[in-house]
């Protein structure tokens, strides 16, 4: 390496952990700020101070995304960025996208409206999260420039090559245009290498364009501007995606679906447009109104025609007579006869939209932004049930609907093999919630132990592990007898494909990601369990559902959180003070398992968090967590990154304890008295504790279940203290600790 190349690489160093430390710095106060102004406005205010104090939030919350910028910047320039290749559905994409930006644009009085082309492929392989931040800054970008009128994200196929589709996506807006000069300069800046940031370009491209180019560049693609000072601007990227597996295709009553006569009611006219081509493109025969007056009228004049519509999609959302509204002058209008077939469109909560509907008479519904294969999809299943002659079905949460597919997991005794306390809490609750009796084992070791000694319908297996790994103790597992064909699945923080070909490699039939998605992890488990090994089993306990007032924090996605843990808020809380009380210092604890040489530990720890902090919704944590882990693993330079570990992880705790301090105060416990027990009983609780250190390694929720069943007993008097302490020492796992503790109250008892 040249001296050159040694300055090069060092300035940047410099820089990189200067723009680190700088965000750090600010990060602090602003934590303060997020935090007393959200707490202030849940006083009473007058209407100036409240308008005031919002705005403060605006302006930190858009600071804060200045220092993301800043950061993720500092990463990308510094080549601590590595792309993943998964597969993923354009729509879920886009709904990121969407869930994102639209908010944002809506303040600002903007519609923003999603055009996919027909032929555009549905499923793709490529990284969608550095895709989507592609999007989300180009769509911030867009409303930035527009201030009013619309936004249209659009994507269309421009070629493919056998597994290879050329993609192009733009964002239009109808903001101020530029001058040529202005994109001349842009263009020079997207056209130059992503390693080459030209001064001149910065004023008008902005941080966040300057990150797009950036991962464009990662990515091997193009991004390019046109401007009109009249119409606005369209900024473009043309990148090069494998084409990802897509399920098998609904059985389709072409017979039913052939030229439908279909009503589009939206009072947007680009909506109304991009509905229509879509619905077009699918062979439907397509009118449009834009109020629920003027579809009434409509909908009588093509009854008088005897050509009635047999699908209307309304917005939900309109001036005048909404959407709810339409649809039940429509079902209480003599000239429709059954007819017709009706499909929700909301942009917003879809719950709401869905339990308004329902009482209105709507057949389904649908959540922008709207791909054509999810639109299709839609219809299909709605004329499929329709074709049958069976009465329209309500639409229910999670998971009525759903109860005859899932049918193998009730009663279905589970294996579950994580090491991380929380992880295997998220696990447990989820499984026990559909009726599946739930076994744990806190290592690979521990796994095989209880697959020799018991019988299991499935085996769910975290991969790294201390003593011994996931993958090993799959591998020693296909060596049992009996147990060639068990379900065994991977569940894990590794999501790259070639993670997925070690799970299979070793033995494993599937392989599941974290942070866990309850839908895909019951439907996954159903799949590979015998229907015939389930058993009746009790109703799955009640779940609190999540408040409406749950709003997402800084580095903390509740709504994302909650929806992975069933909305069991009181779970939720729970997890997130066992976060801090374990987790609160970690980078300073990989620093002192690297100063103790020990390289392993440092990586075990960077991964616990990753898994952790994803389940909990911690997303920005999980991903700096996932870096560190890499460059530990790979024996690189990690101080800066740590360092950004430690400034996310700051703000995901302050959060955190912004969150719980809105929780209703629970008043004190009061110490209960002690309790009068027979010579037997003491002896019986003697016996048991003289064996927990020994059974928690065995079966650590029986033992918690166990003890919290003397609280009668050990909870007042002398007790009271050294059992509060052996009960925590049992839920930190803390198996030295809760060998004194219980030798205490034996003593006590005896």
């Amino acid at each position: 390496m040249t001296m050159q190349q040694n300055f090069a690489d060092g300035t940047g160093r410099r820089k990189s952990d200067f723009l680190t430390r700088m965000s750090h710095e600010i990060r602090t106060p602003m934590n303060s700020i997020v935090g007393l102004s959200h707490l202030c406005l849940q006083t009473d205010l007058s209407g100036r101070q409240r308008d005031y104090l919002e705005k403060i939030q605006s302006a930190a919350a858009n600071l804060v995304g200045i220092l993301n910028d800043i950061l993720d910047f500092s990463r990308i320039e510094s080549g601590k960025v590595e792309l993943d290749s998964v597969d993923f559905r354009l729509a879920d994409l886009l709904r990121k996208v969407s869930d994102t930006v639209a908010l944002r644009a809506e303040k600002h009085g903007i519609d923003v409206h999603f055009r996919v082309a027909p032929d555009a492929p549905e499923y793709l392989m490529g990284d969608p999260h550095r895709l989507s931040q592609v999007l989300i800054n180009l769509a911030s970008n867009a409303v930035g420039f527009a201030k009013q009128g619309e936004i249209i994200i659009s994507v269309e196929l421009l070629e493919i090559e056998g597994d290879s589709a050329h993609v192009h996506f733009a964002v239009r807006d109808e903001g101020f245009g530029m001058t040529e000069e202005q994109v001349g300069r842009i263009g020079r800046f997207f056209a130059m290498p992503s390693n080459s940031l030209p001064p001149d370009a910065h004023p008008d491209a902005g941080l966040g364009l300057a990150i797009v180019h950036m991962l464009v560049g990662l990515m091997d693609g193009r991004v390019w501007v046109e401007s009109d000072p009249k119409q606005g601007n369209v900024f473009h990227v043309s990148i090069r995606l494998k084409v990802g597996k897509a399920p098998a295709p609904v059985a389709v009553p072409t017979e039913v679906l052939q030229g439908l006569h279909t009503l589009v009611v939206d009072d947007n006219a680009s909506a109304r447009l991009i509905l229509s081509e879509t619905l077009n493109s699918l062979g439907f025969r397509v009118d449009s109104a834009e109020s629920g007056e003027a579809a009434l009228e409509m909908l009588e004049q093509a009854a008088k025609r005897k050509d009635p519509y047999a699908l209307v999609l309304l917005d939900w959302k309109m001036p005048g007579m909404d959407g709810v509204t339409t649809a039940k002058r429509i079902k209480e209008a003599p000239y429709t006869n059954g007819l017709p077939q009706m499909l929700l469109v909301s942009a917003g909560d879809l719950e709401d939209c869905r339990r308004q509907g329902e009482a209105a008479g709507v057949n389904a519904f649908l959540i922008k932004p709207i791909t054509p294969s999810l639109l299709f999809d839609s219809i299909v299943r709605l004329f499929a049930e329709k074709s049958r002659e069976r009465p329209a079905v309500k639409s229910k949460p999670i998971p009525s609907d759903r109860q005859g597919a899932l049918a193998p997991l009730k009663g279905a005794r589970i294996l579950l093999a994580e090491d991380n306390e929380i992880n295997r809490q998220i696990a447990v609750e989820l499984l026990q919630q559909v009726g599946s009796e739930v076994v744990t084992a806190n290592n690979g070791w521990e796994a095989l132990k209880r697959l020799k000694e018991e019988e299991f319908d499935a085996v769910l297996m975290d991969i790294q592990m201390p003593i011994m790994d996931g993958l090993e103790a799959a591998r020693r597992a296909r060596e049992l007898p009996g147990l060639r064909n068990l379900p065994i699945l991977a569940m894990t923080a590794h999501a790259l494909e070639s993670d997925r070909q070690k799970s299979l490699a070793a033995g494993m039939q599937d392989h599941l990601t974290k942070p866990i998605d309850p839908q895909l992890m019951y439907e996954t488990l159903a799949k590979w369990i015998r229907p015939e090994k389930a058993e009746a089993a009790a109703p799955a306990p009640e779940t609190k559902a999540a408040p409406a007032a749950s709003g997402d924090l800084p580095g903390l996605a509740v709504r994302s959180a909650l929806k992975n843990l069933g909305g069991n808020e009181g779970l939720y809380k729970k997890l997130l003070v066992r976060f801090t009380e374990s987790y609160e210092n970690f980078p300073e604890q990989i620093r002192e398992a690297l100063k103790a040489g020990d390289q392993q530990l440092a990586v075990r720890l960077a991964h616990t968090i990753k898994g952790v902090a994803g389940n909990l919704g911690a997303g920005s944590l999980a991903e700096v967590s996932a870096d560190l882990e890499k460059a530990l693993a790979a024996g690189k330079e990690h101080e800066t990154l740590l360092v950004q570990a430690e400034d996310v992880l700051r703000q995901t705790v302050e959060s955190i304890r912004l969150l719980l301090a809105d929780a209703e105060p629970q008043p004190p416990k009061a110490a209960a008295p002690a309790v009068a027990v027979s010579a037997e009983r003491k002896a019986e609780i003697a016996a048991f504790l003289s064996l927990v250190a020994a059974r928690m390694s065995a079966d650590w929720t029986a033992v918690q279940d166990m003890l919290k069943s003397y609280e009668n007993v050990l909870g007042g008097g002398a007790t009271a203290e050294p059992y509060a302490a052996l009960l925590g020492a049992v839920d930190d796992f803390d198996v030295e600790q809760a060998d004194a503790e219980a030798k205490k109250l034996i003593a006590l008892l005896n």
